[in-house]
């Protein structure tokens, strides 16, 4: 670092350099408290819930159980909360205006004050059924899935929830919210495999078989479940895995060409991240996927058992299958670490720093790419990203509602936000400095309906910078800032570089399954949108309506 310190590293730097300072003490904010009940939606007090207050962009959460009439405290931080109540065999209800929409809306809470929230729980659906093997035996200690059908994710709503056969080769899925649901079963077999240190138990599953006795989800049967009641019958028998794989391949380590057993592979659509099929490697490393048809997806190997712990989980390749099998490899390899400092432009520690996540992107990928890279912050601002591939990534991190924004990204006293940082097998980067700036503008106001100055709670404001085309073609990020407008229509984005920006409110958000249709939704709007020119360490006070018309 004394390198950089001394060298002239451009305007953006305050005189005197990058200065490692301490942590700030910051003096504990006055508490808010949130209180309220939580009823079935007959009316009865539900003793025992859960209550949860947590920060929609950030880690801080609260949370309490209910008493015997229901009632239930919560002292939280001042600030912005998505509370929700849960209890077994209930589907977990978020709070939500009603009649505004069907997403939770965020409740803001001041210090020193209190706020009111009451909760309903519906009792949920449950699906139940008997699987049985081939020969009609009962499958004992079958995996069994209910997979909720939707075109677009629900928030705060499990798409998937499990069970386990008893020796009836019966299971029950319980606490299921009202909607469509595939349900599949896979049986699951204990297998010695050798490795190089020895023997080891590990879990084989089998290929999955959907209701009602078929083996993909595009030949399978919708399960249709109300809440509070019980939809029984739902049997089947397991497939004979007889059909061929359509994709299948091997995981070695690189640096022996060893098989790894026990690996999970699985294959889903870069489109709709949910599962499509899955498996794991046999004692030689190979995997096969049964169950797919033509199309894209893309392939993910993992492994985590502590036996390699100390090697890189492959990036997920994308590939298109027609009615061939093509072969898919994975190689692990000796995990690199990425590590340095948080630091402020003029060398503090920022506030609040053990929130802030780290990332790591492919350069040059979709924005989808990312990297499980294990990230860990401390109260002196010192990161660590863990089990890295190889490859050059460009690194982000997460600010949570926090006022900085990402200034830049330094090693060796050179900058690499956009040039991005490469990584060999194996390989300890240090000296990592992430930069951030807190001369970010504020933009805060409430959302008003239509003409008339009634607050309208859950709008989705958004600033998106003038040349989000741009960005797209270079694959770069997006940049965008969004927030949901709390219970009284009040809405705050803050840590906002300095620059133009397109201003989007909209009273529900939009869903975008690809990244060219939300390119798509911007460009043809762009003509009936504000523009916000935004200076450092402005506050823009500014009541705002939908401006895109839905």
């Amino acid at each position: 670092m004394r390198r950089w310190m001394s060298i002239p590293i451009g305007l953006w730097l305050m005189s005197g350099g990058l200065i490692f300072g301490s942590p700030q003490a910051v003096s504990e904010p006055s508490r808010a408290r949130v209180s309220g009940r939580v009823l079935s939606t007959e009316g009865k007090p539900l003793s025992r819930a859960v209550v949860v207050a947590q920060r929609r962009e950030g880690s801080a959460m609260f949370q309490a159980k209910t008493d015997r009439s229901g009632r239930y405290m919560l002292e939280v931080e001042p600030g912005t909360y998505l509370i929700r109540a849960e209890k077994g065999g209930y589907v977990t209800s978020f709070y939500s205006v009603e009649g505004v929409s069907s997403e939770p809306t965020p409740v803001t809470v001041e210090a020193g004050k209190s706020v009111t929230i009451d909760l309903r729980l519906a009792r949920g659906g449950v699906i139940t059924g008997r699987i049985v093997d081939e020969d009609g035996e009962p499958l004992v200690g079958a995996f069994v899935m209910a997979e909720r059908k939707q075109e677009a994710p629900v928030f705060g709503l499990l798409s998937q929830q499990t069970a386990t056969t008893d020796d009836r080769g019966i299971y029950r899925i319980y606490g299921l919210p009202s909607g469509r649901y595939y349900v599949s079963a896979r049986v699951m077999e204990r297998q010695v495999v050798r490795i190089s240190t020895g023997a080891v138990a590990m879990s084989q599953e089998g290929t999955a078989t959907y209701y009602p006795g078929v083996s993909s989800r595009q030949q399978a049967a919708e399960v249709e479940v109300v809440e509070g009641a019980e939809t029984t019958g739902i049997d089947f028998k397991i497939v004979a895995e007889r059909e061929r794989a359509l994709i299948s391949g091997v995981v070695r380590k690189q640096e022996s060409g060893e098989p790894v057993p026990g690996a999970s592979v699985i294959a889903y659509s870069p489109e709709s991240p949910s599962l499509t099929a899955r498996a794991m490697t046999d004692e030689q490393g190979r995997y096969e996927l049964k169950g797919l048809t033509p199309g894209t997806y893309r392939v993910q190997a993992s492994v985590l058992t502590p036996l390699y712990e100390d090697y890189a989980q492959p990036l997920p390749q994308e590939v298109t299958v027609e009615n061939e099998p093509i072969e898919v490899n994975f190689e692990l390899e000796r995990a690199a670490e990425i590590s340095g400092r948080i630091l402020t432009e003029d060398g503090r520690v920022p506030e609040n720093v053990v929130r802030f996540m780290p990332s790591l992107r492919v350069k040059g990928a979709e924005r989808g790419i990312g990297v499980a890279a294990m990230p860990r912050v401390d109260a002196q601002g010192n990161f660590t990203l863990k089990r890295v591939p190889s490859g050059t990534f460009l690194l982000n991190i997460f600010l949570a509602d926090s006022p900085y924004f990402l200034r830049a990204v330094l090693h060796e006293d050179r900058e690499i936000t956009s040039e991005g940082i490469t990584v060999h097998p194996g390989e300890r980067v240090s000296d990592v400095v992430i930069v951030l700036s807190d001369a970010g503008a504020t933009v805060r106001g409430r959302v008003l309906a239509g003409e008339a100055e009634t607050p309208l709670p859950n709008a989705v404001v958004q600033l998106v910078p003038i040349d989000f085309a741009k960005r797209f073609a270079e694959k770069r990020a997006l940049d965008a800032r969004s927030v949901v407008s709390d219970q009284q229509g009040g809405y705050e984005l803050k840590g906002i570089p300095p620059g133009k920006y397109y201003l989007l409110v909209l009273q529900k958000r939009p869903t975008f399954r690809r990244p060219e249709e939300m390119l798509e939704f911007l460009t043809a709007r762009v003509a009936q949108l504000p523009v916000l020119d935004l200076k450092a360490r402005e506050v823009k006070r500014l009541d705002v309506r939908p401006t895109v018309k839905e």
